[in-house]
């Protein structure tokens, strides 16, 4: 059986926004957890952009000729999330108790880690609301599907 595309991506969609939400949670989850949970959230936002990796390159090319306004934020924003991605996962590996690494200005990095974080969040928020139709869209005709019964005359 195939797998519909918008409901695959749906579901990796609210997947890592699950992982990246309880990453948030560190009084929750404890340091440990936190940090594979942000591994986890890393390794699959990698795997949202390779899913979206034809649009990607398609609207790279054609940014400045023929595409839309809408089209072009979407873009933006989701360069910006993965550099948000990137920022914060890196930032966050420096400062792992994986790494172990020493640093004079531990806080500092702590801070950038953070900032990166909330930042990529509202990057995050912001993309669900630019994608807010087809969340809601796929949810009804995929998700919570409801099965219509014909009218049967008595």
């Amino acid at each position: 059986m195939a797998v519909n595309r918008h409901k695959y991506n749906w579901f990796v969609d609210v997947f890592l926004l699950i992982l990246f939400l309880a990453a948030f949670e560190l009084d929750v989850t404890g340091l440990a957890l936190h940090q594979w949970l942000g591994i986890a959230a890393g390794v699959l936002a990698a795997y949202h952009l390779l899913l979206h990796w034809n649009w990607m390159k398609t609207i790279t090319r054609r940014f400045s000729s023929c595409s839309s306004w809408q089209t072009r934020v979407c873009y933006l924003v989701d360069a910006a999330l993965m550099a948000g991605f990137l920022l914060m996962i890196g930032s966050g590996l420096l400062i792992s108790t994986w790494l172990n690494l020493t640093f004079e200005d531990y806080f500092l990095w702590r801070d950038l880690h953070v900032s990166f974080s909330i930042l990529t969040l509202l990057l995050t928020a912001l993309k669900m609301i630019l994608h807010w139709r087809w969340m809601v869209s796929v949810t009804r005709q995929h998700i919570f599907k409801r099965s219509v019964k014909p009218l049967v005359a008595h």
